[in-house]
């Protein structure tokens, strides 16, 4: 597999170099100076067909990709206020320089139109007021309709089918990754442009040294400096519901803050605003983020609006400000700070179907918890982004304090869950980059320190034939303790030969964990060895990563080859127990990125990794981690080989307001160890880790098209996926292949037909499928959402929003919902009057299909009420 797919990625890329003709120039005036933005078309001789075409960047200089037969083109460059050159060329590589005259015609009154979507480089400008109607409030409104983008339901935005790496309001990160803070909050009609910063790399130092593959978001405002933000409070029934929420702005050049309080008890999750959506980069296991040992039996959440389902009492204040430190604004400070309490309720039912090799066990629980978190974090932040120097240093505090109550019938039986889980942290992260002479020196540190003591009481006692003889007891007590304490430090070099780039890294990476865990059974210590843990985990790397880089003169192809070298040193300590494991890995990473032509780019990735167990998967001693799950893995420590390819293909053409991207990816994984689950007639789960080798593989095929229709104001987009997976099991001491497929299409579509009325339209449409043995699990669901908007006058808005979804295992199940508003909007002052009523149908519960590798789960989860809601919004 992997030499047919590295021959295949080689010889398509290869003779895709050798069949194009590449055209190159630059674009000036009668006295040299630039012309930026003039547009080239090529077209063939005898006909008007666009073969291709480019826009000139901020340095006036454009190229073109050519794929044609013909022995002779036409070349022509426009630009506003210059005569329109043609040219007729060969059909052969070549650099052009264009000199344009400047315009004798006295140019008529002419009403300029923007476009909605322009090209300038890498930068891909979307003009909000072409996307934007009276529905619109918050920036997120038009982001969501933009074509080429999509927000996942956690706020995670997505360009291309990739996470975008930085949220920029005016070239500024002011909030870190916690960026649908400024998505939910941020007034649309502040807003002039959404700008996708394509390739981009936020390190001003290696601008010209490394290259990204990834894309970032720019907010630009429309004025220089900005004063604004949203507000809004609101009061209704039955019972008494509440939501207030102000959040002012402040945006300059060079100062910037949000800030925020939230509280409402309707369903509201203003908890996601505070999300850091940004991917971690951080060496593995180096984080503070919590560790959950043990938990509460949970239900699983309903794929619907949170307002529908979510029973709340929230309260929430965040502050984020950045001010610079300087004059010329490249060294800033940044702080955010935020605390939240948290409560919510649940209640509902789950049946659970497990699969066995010998039989099958059903299991009912219905359930009602209660979970509140308190949570207080903060960072500091210096950072200093010039062109020849960078430094950046983050210092963060986080504090957590969980305690969730948790009440399960267990088929007939009553079982009481009662957890404390509080943690600590402290991380410290800095990165130097300077340049030494010819070269670049790079320097980087990551410390960190985090401590957790967590306790789980269970009434009554759980797994009585492991302990307690089979006989019944009151009360299991389930006790952790775990700190953690890392540190990783690296020093590298980075220098650039002519059209390569190497850089290398020395590096040592250290973590220490200790896990000190024990039961109570009624108030009694359980002190047989199996059920203790006092464990201390040792992990030392030493690292070096080297990497080149190479791009040809008109970087349409780019290749960065890595070969990190890690000797890993790993030391398991427990009483008796002693696990070691030393090993030197060699993990290449090949990356190619090649672009066809103006319109098409391909990329194509293989790299292999080795993966080590952490704490979480090598305590040697039982731990109950909630009611009916009790695992532990005494056996030798986890070695996982990773294999992965991927491809992808992309077409982009703002000037049609089109983009497409299809991706294939393959993975493959060995495994020394294979994970026994034995589960009993009341559905109890016993985990334990085997020595046994074994492969599982996952294939994913993904297409996502994205079309925006001017004349009509219509964004359409459609995403399709399958996925095959394949993996051994063992289940009740027998080993058996899983295989699982999963199919899944959507459709949105955001449509302006008429002036009063807008559209929103979404369904998804998914398929799961299980084999177990000869047995063969399916279930189906299918979701349907529809919006419209009537805007009768220009201060007026009626909105009905209906749901309907249906899954089909073990039966099939419908579920409808209707939501409908009335806003009328005061033009001064500017506020909004909203009324709405959620849940008109009084639709009580909902129910939903989950299905596992070996198990089938239908819920039922108790929904909101029918609910008024009056809430008076304003922007400022």
């Amino acid at each position: 597999m992997r030499t047919v797919f590295l021959c295949s990625v080689l010889c398509f890329f290869f003779n895709v170099s050798l069949s194009q003709i590449v055209i190159s120039g630059k674009v000036t005036d009668a006295e040299n100076t630039i012309l930026p933005g003039a547009s080239v078309v090529v077209t063939s001789v005898n006909a008007d067909a666009i073969i291709t075409y480019a826009i000139a960047n901020s340095k006036g200089v454009f190229e073109v990709n050519v794929k044609s037969v013909q022995p002779k083109l036409v070349l022509t460059i426009s630009y506003l206020g210059f005569e329109k050159k043609s040219v007729v060329i060969e059909n052969k590589t070549q650099h052009i320089n264009v000199i344009l005259k400047a315009s004798q015609e006295q140019l008529k009154e002419v009403i300029v139109k923007s476009k909605p979507i322009e090209q300038k480089g890498d930068t891909l400008n979307y003009n909000v007021s072409s996307f934007k109607n009276q529905k619109d409030r918050v920036i997120a409104d038009v982001i969501k309709k933009l074509p080429g983008i999509e927000i996942m339901p956690d706020g995670t935005i997505y360009y291309q089918g990739a996470p975008i790496s930085k949220y920029y309001i005016e070239n500024l990160d002011l909030l870190e990754g916690k960026y649908n803070l400024a998505n939910e909050n941020l007034p649309v009609n502040a807003v002039a442009k959404v700008q996708i910063l394509e390739n981009h790399q936020p390190i001003k130092v290696l601008d010209s040294l490394e290259f990204s593959s990834r894309a970032a978001i720019n907010i630009k405002l429309k004025k220089n400096i900005s004063l604004s933000g949203t507000a809004q409070v609101g009061l209704g029934g039955i019972p008494l519901v509440y939501t207030t929420k102000i959040t002012p702005m402040f945006f300059s050049r060079k100062k910037q803050a949000i800030a925020s309080y939230q509280t409402n008890n309707a369903g509201e999750n203003s908890t996601q605003e505070v999300k850091n959506l940004y991917s971690n980069a951080s060496r593995e296991n180096f984080t503070i983020k919590h560790d959950n040992w043990l938990s509460v039996s949970n239900l699983k959440e309903p794929r619907l609006s949170s307002n529908l389902w979510l029973q709340n009492k929230t309260h929430l204040g965040t502050l984020n400000f950045l001010i610079p430190l300087n004059e010329n604004k490249t060294t800033q400070l940044k702080v955010n700070t935020t605390y939240f309490n948290d409560e919510q309720h649940q209640r509902g039912e789950a049946n659970t179907t497990y699969f066995t090799p010998t039989d099958t066990v059903t299991l009912k629980e219905v359930t009602q918890n209660r979970f509140l978190k308190n949570v207080l974090s903060s960072q500091i932040i210096i950072e200093k982004n010039e062109k020849n120097r960078y430094l950046k240093n983050r210092l963060n505090f986080s504090g957590e304090w969980y305690h969730d109550l948790g009440a399960v019938i267990r088929n007939t039986s009553l079982v009481k869950q009662q957890l404390q889980n509080p943690q600590q942290g402290v991380q410290n992260q800095l990165k130097i980059l300077t340049p030494i002479g010819k070269q670049l020196i790079n320097f980087e540190s990551n410390i960190g320190y985090t401590r957790t003591n967590q306790e789980l009481k269970i009434k009554p006692g759980v797994f009585t034939a492991a302990l307690n003889h089979g006989n019944t007891y009151n009360e299991l007590h389930q006790l952790v303790s775990s700190e953690k304490i890392f540190a990783n430090h690296s020093a590298g070099i980075t220098k650039a030969f002519g059209k390569f780039t190497i850089s290398s890294k020395l590096g040592l990476a250290l973590l220490k964990q200790r896990l000190n865990t024990h039961i109570l059974v009624d108030t009694t210590a359980y002190n047989y060895e199996n059920y203790l843990n006092n464990t201390v985990f040792n992990n030392a790397d030493v690292y070096l990563n080297t990497q080149l880089q190479y791009h040809n003169s008109n970087k349409s192809l780019k290749l960065v080859l890595q070969l990190p070298i890690t000797y890993k040193n790993i030391e398991i300590s427990d009483k008796d127990d002693a696990r070691n494991l030393h090993k030197i890995r060699i993990e290449p990473n090949l990356f190619l990125e090649k672009k066809l032509s103006a319109n098409w780019f391909a990329t194509a990735n293989t790299v292999l990794q080795y993966r080590y167990g952490n704490m979480q998967q090598l305590y040697p001693g039982f731990i109950v981690s909630r009611y009916n799950y009790m695992a532990r893995f005494n056996s030798p420590i986890p070695e996982n080989r990773i294999e992965n390819y991927n491809a992808n293909l992309q077409y982009k053409n703002p000037l049609h307001q089109v983009f497409v991207t299809g991706s294939f990816r393959y993975n493959e994984q060995h495994n020394n160890l294979l994970y026994a689950t034995a589960i009993d007639d009341n559905g109890a789960q016993t985990i334990e880790a085997l020595k046994k080798g074994n492969t599982s593989n996952i294939k994913t095929v993904q297409l996502n098209t994205n079309k925006y229709l001017t004349s009509l104001k219509t964004s359409l987009k459609i995403n399709i996926a399958k996925n095959w997976a394949l993996q051994q099991q063992m289940l009740n001491d027998e080993i058996v292949n899983l295989k699982t497929e999963y199919v899944n299409w959507g459709m949105y579509i955001s449509a302006q037909p008429l002036t009063w009325l807008n559209i929103e339209y979404s369904s998804k449409f998914a398929n799961f499928t299980t084999k177990l043995l000869n047995t063969v699990q399916k279930s189906n669901t299918e979701e349907y959402q529809l919006e419209a908007a009537v805007f009768p006058t220009n201060t007026q808005q009626f909105n009905v929003e209906a749901n309907y979804i249906t899954t089909s295992f073990p039966t099939v199940n419908r579920n409808c919902f209707l939501n409908a508003s009335y806003q009328y909007t005061f033009i001064k002052p500017k506020l909004d009057v909203l009324l709405s009523w959620n849940n008109i149908l009084n639709t009580k519960q909902f129910v939903n299909t989950n299905q596992g590798d070996y198990y089938v789960a239908s819920s039922t989860y108790q929904l909101r009420p029918s609910q008024v809601l009056a809430t008076i919004k304003f922007s400022f």
